[in-house]
């Protein structure tokens, strides 16, 4: 029993690997807080984890390959209406 107890502790809050696609994020720039591949980036009042990008091919057509303030970094980041 304790073991499965220990098991379940361990996935629980061992394997947390950060915000998916679209979940806010509190730090510009870092990588840290989001999934791999996905850096925080922040939109107008937020931030929000977003995909990395080198190239505008990268993302999707309703959105641009755009640099990420503080960083030399880009993400793909909704083209503006």
């Amino acid at each position: 029993m304790r073991r499965l107890l220990f098991l379940l502790f361990a996935l629980h809050f061992g394997c947390d690997s950060g915000g998916a696609l679209g979940d806010a994020c509190k730090t510009p720039s870092s990588e840290d807080e989001c999934e791999s591949g996905l850096i925080c980036t922040n939109i107008t009042d937020r931030a929000l984890c977003l995909e990395l990008c080198t190239e505008q091919t990268e993302c999707a057509a309703s959105e641009n390959c755009n640099g990420i303030e503080g960083s030399s970094k880009k993400s793909c980041q909704a083209k503006p209406r």
